[in-house]
């Protein structure tokens, strides 16, 4: 690889180089796209308003024109209802930002809230941790739509998607080729195995017991149940 480089003129210290670059660079443009983002957030908007305010009660001379000028108190009143507003803006501006839904969002297409920026919310998992473990469900082939559901709502929003996934687990417990399989990293068994979890952990709840015991029995004379 070494020869190849010097072979074209351009060493391994140059390709270094450029990495260096381009990441600082890419740093550079992130820092500025979150500076461009705070600038036009309510919660900037409540910052400076804030500012304004402050300033207004150490000037001395404003302070005496508000006594006895109706110019000076509606300045002060205004201000004040733009930064309750802008206050209450930036309330829901973070409670969308950080909701499941938002945090799935930026998982399913790979981002991680605000940049780069770990923010979490309760009880939260930290948002690269989060973004992880949805690229990786999606990594093993199981449906967007149902890995969506499943880290926005905890459900799989099966009715009989437990019922599923636990009757694969039982077979799993019971066959020992398909447990060599899982052990030797099989694609395809990691895939049903992930998501059998899944539907089991993600019990919708709204199924009968008779309904699911006539489910199961299906699953047990149905072909298509392979391995």
């Amino acid at each position: 690889m070494a020869d190849a480089a010097n072979a074209t003129g351009y060493t391994n210290a140059d390709r270094d180089r450029a990495a260096i670059e381009k990441s600082a660079a890419d740093a550079t443009a992130q820092l500025e796209q979150m500076s461009k983002d705070y600038k036009s957030s309510a919660g900037y908007r409540a910052e400076q308003l804030r500012a304004q305010l402050e300033a207004l009660d150490a000037d001395g001379h404003f302070l005496g024109q508000e006594l006895v000028s109706h110019g000076a108190r509606s300045q002060r009143s205004a201000l004040t209802s733009q930064l309750a507003k802008a206050e209450a803006e930036a309330a829901t501006e973070i409670k969308e930002a950080f909701s499941p839904e938002a945090r799935v969002d930026n998982a399913m297409a790979g981002k991680v809230d605000h940049h780069g920026i770990e923010t979490t919310v309760n009880d939260q998992i930290p948002a690269m941790d989060f973004t992880a473990e949805v690229q990786a469900d999606l990594a093993l082939g199981i449906r967007p739509e149902l890995v969506r559901e499943f880290h926005a709502t905890g459900k799989s929003g099966l009715k009989f998607g437990h019922v599923e996934g636990r009757y694969w687990l039982d077979r799993l417990a019971a066959d020992p080729e398909m447990q060599a399989r899982l052990n030797a990293g099989d694609s395809v068994m990691r895939q049903r195995f992930r998501l059998a979890c899944m539907l089991v952990s993600g019990r919708c709840g709204d199924a009968t017991p008779e309904e699911e015991a006539a489910h199961r029995n299906w699953l047990a004379s149905s072909p298509r149940q392979g391995r």
